[in-house]
């Protein structure tokens, strides 16, 4: 029978096979822990638990005011854009009836706009002084709204031609 190689000779002396102090652990408890260290973490400890919960409310109360920061300044740009839209419609309304040679100014006109109530006054002054007919005016519509509880204003100018009669 052949001796395998990888094998050490049993020593005669004692009948065994002699063993190197490296392939023996050096207690049953190293040899225990180092196979814990092997697998990986075993957990968190309620004090990493509680910092990471302390960093994660202290930014969201750094991040919260910032949405109702956005929120008033999106309705504010809604409300700018809707009043936009609605100077050129008030324009072409006072357009339509403008007949007299000399028209008034018009003060705290009501337009409802999908539910919203918007107040606007209208100033007339000659274009041209020149132009004894006055057929083109200058005129500032200012549309008043409240946003908040606070008025808001706004004045757009544009040139209006009057209607000549039949």
């Amino acid at each position: 029978m052949t001796r395998d190689s990888r094998f050490p000779a049993p020593d005669s002396r004692f009948g065994t096979v002699p063993r190197s102090a490296m392939d023996r652990p050096a207690s049953g408890i190293g040899h225990r822990e180092s196979a814990r260290r092997s697998v990986g973490p075993r957990g968190f400890t309620l004090l990493e638990v509680l910092i990471a919960m302390c960093v994660l409310l202290i930014s969201i109360a750094a991040i919260l005011p910032l949405f109702a920061v956005g929120t008033a300044s999106h309705k504010r740009g809604m409300d700018q854009t809707i009043v936009s839209l609605l100077a050129p419609h008030i324009t072409a309304k006072i357009q339509e009836n403008l007949t007299a040679p000399d028209p008034k100014d018009l003060k705290d006109a009501e337009l409802e706009y999908h539910g919203l109530s918007y107040r606007y006054d209208a100033q007339f002054s000659p274009f041209d002084g020149s132009d004894p007919a006055r057929t083109a005016f200058i005129v500032r519509v200012t549309i008043r709204w409240k946003e908040g509880g606070q008025d808001r204003a706004e004045a757009f100018d544009t040139i209006l031609l009057r209607r000549m009669k039949r």
